[in-house]
């Protein structure tokens, strides 16, 4: 269980809310950084905080 953490909330940048969370995205995007359409916003399991990324299995 300890790898599935660390690859769902380690090194991730935590965003307190959706809206922030989301808005790091679209950041991300401008910047080219990150294709939108393969990210998404989530609410992390483990931390309870909002990531940027895949989803979590």
């Amino acid at each position: 269980m300890s790898g599935d953490i660390a690859r769902m909330c380690g090194g991730k940048i935590r965003h307190p809310n959706r809206r922030r969370a989301a808005g790091h995205l679209r950041a991300l995007a401008a910047a080219g950084k990150a294709v939108a359409a393969r990210l998404n916003v989530y609410r992390c399991p483990v931390c309870l905080d909002w990531h940027v990324g895949h989803r979590p299995r």
